[in-house]
């Protein structure tokens, strides 16, 4: 009893510190352009001997794991910058942008014009248009349709469009690193529903005040847990002691 008693207690302790290093990824990223919270389900999975058929149900051992991790794809608000060359996207999307990688996907509208008057993000990777092709102005004074459709002084047709992308199952998605995101579907598609402005930015989705709360309870919960483990523990030391005693 006292060997499943540790195991549980341990896979509990586990799972926690995986949820406490999820929460504290969210709260370091609250001010992140276009961030998208980090969530984690939750299963219980029963021992071998719990399934044995021989086995009583006193016997069944219940882990707490890991189930699967997911992202939250909800909408961030959007906070006025009165600078042209910042867009936010409001419903399912991602602009394109090109890496040493490949094409990869992000919410961070932060864009700039380099020397050469390359559309790059906040890292200097170009933005794509609708083409997969690099997007050229020639002018920083950008107006931008609902479309992505781009407009510099004087123009009176767009100039090119920004490419705007989601993904049939955005939880095909992988992060990678610097607020990007690849597909292993690689099923990306034209996201016609979603809709661009610009003097804008989207701020992340984390609710801080709600992450605060779980990390309250998720330490809570995970010094319960180190306790019991502490006195199991010592219930092991006595039974030893006891065992190892003349006369027994």
């Amino acid at each position: 009893m006292l060997e499943g008693s540790i195991f549980t207690a341990l896979s509990g302790a586990l799972s926690l510190r995986r949820r406490l290093d999820t929460v504290a990824n969210n709260l370091s990223n609250v001010s992140t352009t276009g961030f998208k919270a980090n969530r984690l389900n939750f299963d219980g999975v029963l021992s071998e001997a719990g399934k044995s058929r021989q086995s009583g149900p006193n016997d069944q051992i219940l882990f707490p794991v890991i189930k699967e991790g997911f992202t939250d794809h909800s909408q961030g608000a959007l906070k006025k910058t009165d600078r042209k060359l910042d867009f936010a996207l409001q419903g399912a999307g991602f602009f394109r942008v090109q890496t040493e990688d490949g094409e990869a996907y992000t919410r961070d509208g932060r864009f700039h014009l380099n020397p050469d008057g390359t559309l790059v993000d906040v890292d200097g990777r170009p933005v794509l248009n609708d083409n997969g092709a690099p997007i050229e102005l020639s002018a920083r004074d950008v107006e931008v349709n609902e479309a992505g459709e781009l407009f510099v002084p004087g123009s009176q047709a767009p100039v090119d469009r920004l490419g705007v992308v989601r993904a049939a199952d955005p939880q095909q998605l992988e992060h990678r690193g610097d607020n990007l995101y690849t597909s292993r579907a690689g099923n990306m598609q034209p996201a016609e529903n979603a809709r661009v402005t610009n003097e804008h930015l989207e701020g992340s989705n984390v609710n801080t005040m709600e992450e605060m709360v779980h990390m309250l309870d998720l330490q809570r919960s995970f010094q319960s847990i180190t306790k019991a483990m502490k006195s199991i523990d010592e219930a092991y030391s006595r039974n030893a002691a006891d065992l190892a005693s003349p006369g027994r």
